[in-house]
């Protein structure tokens, strides 16, 4: 796990200080994969998760690769 976080695949998500969301997200040789999505139930509804697949969609845009949930 901690390979993850430093090589930037797996991201802890702060909101105010909490800890509220991971996620992790794989770049492969022929796309992106979006592995894992944790948000923590007082963050849920929040629209957290609607924003990082958004991220995560334009960062594959910009690699020219598909995203794969």
């Amino acid at each position: 796990m901690w390979q993850d976080i430093v090589a930037g695949r797996l991201q802890i998500i702060e909101v105010e200080g909490e800890q509220a969301d991971l996620w992790h997200l794989d770049t492969l040789t022929d796309c992106f994969y979006l592995d894992q999505k944790f948000i923590v139930p007082k963050h849920q509804r929040r629209g957290i998760g609607a924003t990082l697949a958004t991220r995560a969609r334009k960062k594959a845009e910009l690699a020219r690769v598909p995203l794969q949930l």
